[in-house]
């Protein structure tokens, strides 16, 4: 899995209009990486983890850079808590 570049910023995370949309596009990136009909959410937890872990170092292939993928796992992980 690697990360593609992005050429639009979508940072700073604090802009609820650009946060949303970065949700938005994080939800269908972890769908697309499933590869499965059913989805992210069809996904053994194991699978689940290695998405999720790739996402937190910036290795998941998607539209976001890799410091765009580190920052926005900790924006959701900050809002899940």
């Amino acid at each position: 899995m690697t990360s593609a570049s992005s050429s639009t910023s979508i940072v700073p995370w604090t802009d609820s209009t650009k946060l949303a949309t970065a949700y938005k596009v994080l939800l269908a990136v972890f769908n697309d990486a499933a590869d499965t009909d059913g989805g992210f959410a069809e996904l053994t937890p194991e699978r689940q983890d290695e998405l999720i872990e790739a996402f937190a170092a910036g290795r998941l292939t998607s539209p976001f850079g890799t410091d765009e993928q580190k920052a926005l796992f900790e924006q959701v992980r900050a809002h899940l808590q």
